[in-house]
């Protein structure tokens, strides 16, 4: 039911239209002037105003003013008038008066005048309504997207934190492998990287909630990523069973709904791809999913890329240090590649303490350096078959001061210098050169001192023969707590019973 307000000074005038629009089926409300007129619209919505020009207080030109100015469009008007003001009522036709009508009024002009008001203000309503719909739609979309764009940085944001927090290839392959399937939800993904100059794999890691066809789907990781690389650039395929038979019929028949395969580069090679499909009946990969994949797969082969060139440079260090140690021990036939055994053994011990990567790889340097102030050390001395004297003992000694020195630049090892320096003392605070006590001594000089004094056991020397491997973990067992860490010990023991059984 529309809400009409009628506006006349003429009570008679009032009362004849109340009476003929509420049998129209119409809720009349009546006003004498502008004033009261205004007064009603501040109180109650209305769906139309009749409003006479000519009004005492304020007329029906104010009154149409008014209504503009604080309702805009979204009230009609509809302008009573004698004969004698049609110039002014087309003149406010001309400020926004949806129609005028002329006393005495015919009721049948009166009614259509009234049903068009309504009818185009029911017409401005709808598209109104359609229009801020359309909005909403639009804002709706554009939030999601915004979500989306959000969602997708905050994946970048955190995969690259996680990323550029480790050097290590697999732990980098396996956050990409993993935030790359949870993003655009796939069934499956995998993670291929070649070794240097082949395409055999170096690296393989595969999620798939479904291995019931396993092998097929290899065979298309193969030939999606061999696509690939002639191609030079990635694929989506956002519905495979699109791709006529003939065309790939190991595509055609594997089962799989959608795929996207990127190539992971070095510089302009390649040396890997990831690859994420999703079954059919499963939801498809989109460009937007192709275009966020590619964007964390170039931050992923950046990573990959700067732990390669890690990885290579360690190698690097590692052959280094092993020519150093080798010059070194070429002085003494007798301890040639004690270094080497001492690192192993070390290593052994390390594995059993649950050592984080990093430090298991400094001890691996720092055991292989671990008597590298030897090679400053005479050779008559280092050679001497018999037992040393007193001078000859006291300058043997100092190879653990000369050893500590050479190994100061080396920046990478951190504790290189103090495990170097310090793998002589003895846990009772007898040994050399400082007379350490306890767990004053580092970790790394307590692991080398047990592993080297094994090592020495068990080898021949041109002063005494080599003793078995279990008379060597006795003399090591009897000397715990006075030259050795007890702990040490132990776990050395548990580590060399765990590759007795393993061999």
């Amino acid at each position: 039911m529309s809400n009409i307000l009628v506006v006349d000074d003429e009570k008679g005038i009032r009362e004849s239209l109340n009476i003929l629009l509420t049998d129209e089926g119409y809720q009349i409300d009546m006003a004498s002037d502008g004033m009261e007129a205004l007064t009603l619209l501040e109180k109650k919505q209305y769906d139309l105003v009749l409003t006479d020009l000519r009004m005492p207080n304020m007329n029906g030109m104010s009154l149409l003013s008014q209504i503009k100015e604080k309702w805009d469009e979204s009230i009609p008007v509809i302008m009573l008038t004698s004969c004698g003001h049609v110039d002014t009522a087309i003149q406010a036709i001309k400020e926004g008066a949806s129609d005028f009508i002329i006393k005495p009024f015919e009721v049948d002009h009166l009614r259509e005048s009234v049903r068009k008001a309504l009818k185009k203000e029911r017409e401005k309503m709808k598209q109104a309504i359609k229009a801020q719909e359309e909005y909403a739609r639009r804002m709706e979309n554009a939030n999601r997207k915004l979500d989306h764009a959000i969602f997708e940085l905050a994946v970048l944001h955190e995969t690259g934190k996680m990323i550029n927090s480790t050097l290590d290839i697999k732990k980098i392959v396996s956050i990409i492998l993993e935030m790359a399937r949870q993003s655009v939800g796939a069934d499956r993904a995998r993670v291929l990287l070649y070794y240097k100059n082949s395409q055999r794999n170096m690296m393989d890691l595969v999620y798939s909630v479904d291995d019931s066809n396993h092998g097929q789907l290899e065979a298309v990781d193969e030939y999606a990523a061999a696509w690939v690389r002639r191609r030079g650039e990635g694929i989506l395929l956002e519905d495979i069973e699109k791709i006529p038979p003939q065309e790939s019929q190991l595509l055609a028949g594997s089962g799989l709904g959608s795929l996207v395969v990127l190539p992971i580069k070095r510089k302009s090679d390649m040396v890997g791809a990831m690859i994420l499909n999703n079954r059919t009946g499963s939801r498809k990969f989109t460009e937007q999913d192709f275009q966020f994949l590619t964007t964390l797969v170039n931050q992923a082969s950046i990573a990959i890329e700067n732990a390669q060139l890690y990885d290579e440079l360690q190698d690097h260090f590692a052959d280094t240090i092993r020519a150093l140690v080798t010059a070194m021990e070429a002085k003494d036939a007798y301890t040639y590649g004690h270094s080497d055994r001492v690192t192993q053994y070390s290593l052994m011990i390390a594995g059993q303490l649950g050592l984080s990567e990093l430090d298991v790889r400094e001890l691996e340097y720092t055991a292989l350096l671990h008597d590298i102030g030897k090679i400053g050390i005479a050779e008559e001395i280092l050679r001497k078959p018999g037992k040393l004297d007193q001078h000859e003992w006291s300058v043997v000694k100092k190879h653990t001061i000369l050893g500590s020195t050479i190994v100061r630049p080396i920046k990478f090892l951190n504790r290189g210098e103090e495990t170097v320096r310090h793998h002589h003392e003895w846990f009772n605070g007898s040994g050399y050169p400082d007379g350490l006590k306890g767990e004053d001594i580092p970790l790394f000089s307590r692991i080398i001192a047990v592993a080297d004094a094994f090592d020495a056991m068990i080898s021949e020397r041109p002063y005494r023969s080599s003793m078995t491997e279990a008379a060597a973990m006795h003399e090591l067992s009897k000397c715990s707590g006075e030259q050795f860490d007890p702990t040490v010990v132990a776990t050395f023991t548990r580590a060399l019973e765990t590759a007795r059984l393993a061999s």
